[in-house]
Parts: C-alpha cells; structure tokens; sequence
C-alpha cells in the first residue's frame, strides 16, 4: 500500500493505492459520518473526498466531474455505498 499526500488550496488530500474494490477502516468510518449528514448539499471537502475515495476504490486516476450535474457524482455515490455495503 502507497500513501500519497498533497496539499492544494489548504486541502490536505490523501490518496491510498490499494487492490481495486478494498475499503480500508479509516475510509469506512469517513463514509460512515459522510452518510450520516444530514445536509442535501455537498461541500467542496465532500466532493473531493468522494472523487477521491471513488479512484481509490475504481482504480481510476483522480477527476473531478462536472458539478452542472449531480448525475455523475450520485452515481459514485451509489457506487461507494455497494462497497461500504459489502462488509
């Protein structure tokens, strides 16, 4: 396992190489208290942490979708959660 950190704009961002479909128990606990929101926005900490954690999950390189539209992000957000789900 490979951990990577980066600063940009303030935001300490931390990327963890891992097998493809794998949460690691920091990660559950940070989508634990991601789920447990109870606010219907996202903030920009929560963005990146989904786009973030989805890369990590989906071995895909870090990208940011389009925030014109929920749809691509709802989807990771579904995908995460079978995941998390997966126990």
């Amino acid at each position: 396992m490979v951990a990577i950190t980066a600063e940009k704009n303030g935001i300490t961002l931390k990327l963890i190489v891992m097998p493809k479909g794998k949460m690691l128990t920091q990660q559950r606990i940070d989508w634990y208290d991601f789920l447990n929101n109870k606010s219907n926005t996202l903030t920009k900490i929560e963005f990146k942490f989904i786009c973030t954690l989805h890369a990590d999950l989906y071995a895909h390189k870090y990208y940011e979708p389009c925030t014109c539209s929920p749809k691509r992000i709802k989807e990771w957000i579904a995908q995460i959660n079978k995941i998390y789900n997966l126990k």
